[in-house]
Order: structure tokens, then sequence, then C-alpha cells
């Protein structure tokens, strides 16, 4: 699995437990005013295909909500997400 994008960093650190639309996610993501929600979106999308967000609402762009997911994850999944190891762990 390859690490997770500038883009999906920013995303992820951006959800917390409340469903929100892309453009707060965008706003509190830090991501440019002028950039499109597409990339907010293709974020979140992928952040959910790996299982740290999810959404609600119907296929309709306007209607989806986004938060990060439920239970967390493991510290040895987080440094694989993020392309980092310990010192132990390197081969």
């Amino acid at each position: 699995m390859r690490p997770l994008s500038d883009e999906e960093r920013a995303v992820l650190s951006a959800l917390t437990e409340d469903f929100v639309s892309a453009t707060v996610v965008k706003v509190r993501s830090g991501l440019p005013r002028g950039q499109r929600n597409e990339t907010v979106l293709a974020a979140c999308m992928g952040l959910a295909q790996r299982g740290l967000a999810e959404r609600v609402g119907s296929g309709l762009r306007s209607t989806l909500r986004w938060r990060k997911a439920q239970g967390g994850f493991a510290p040895e999944r987080e440094r694989h997400l993020h392309g980092t190891r310990n010192r132990e762990e390197a081969p």
C-alpha cells in the first residue's frame, strides 16, 4: 500500500467525528480556496477505501458528508500509511 499523499494527510487531519461537507473539509485542511472540491473528494474516497474515513449521503457531491473513521487504528498501520518506520523496523 502506498503512503498517503500530502492532500490525503491534510484531509485526514481535517476530519473529525462529525460528518461535514467537502467544502468544510477543504477549509479545515488548509488546501487553497481556489482549488476545486474534486481534490478533497478524491482524497476522502481514498481514505474511505483504506478504512480511515466514512461517508453518508447519496452519490451526489452536494449531499455527501465525511468524517474520520470510528475506532482508530494501530500505530504500526499509521507509520506504514505515512511512509515512516521505527529504527528497529528498518531492514
